[in-house]
């Protein structure tokens, strides 16, 4: 696995799909999430970044590439 990005260092290219953390929370969080620009539907603003998950931009503190998925037969794919 990567080693964990600072969002205040450098942003995930839009739209590709990484894991995100909370690093401010009490409770940690890592969930798959992509930012994606704001549409101006449901109060997105137009020229904006978003996280695709609904979560506030800055709750996400850190980010890394997605892993490998596993193959279809459960192992790890090379």
């Amino acid at each position: 696995m990567s080693d964990w990005i600072a969002m205040a260092d450098n942003w995930p290219a839009i739209g590709e799909w990484v894991l995100a953390a909370n690093a401010k929370s009490d409770w940690p969080c890592v969930a798959s999430n992509r930012l994606v620009k704001g549409d101006g539907v449901h109060g997105r603003e137009v020229g904006l970044f978003y996280w695709d998950s609904g979560d506030e931009f800055d709750d996400v503190t850190h980010w890394q590439p997605m892993p490998k998925m596993p193959s279809k037969d459960g192992r790890m794919s090379t």
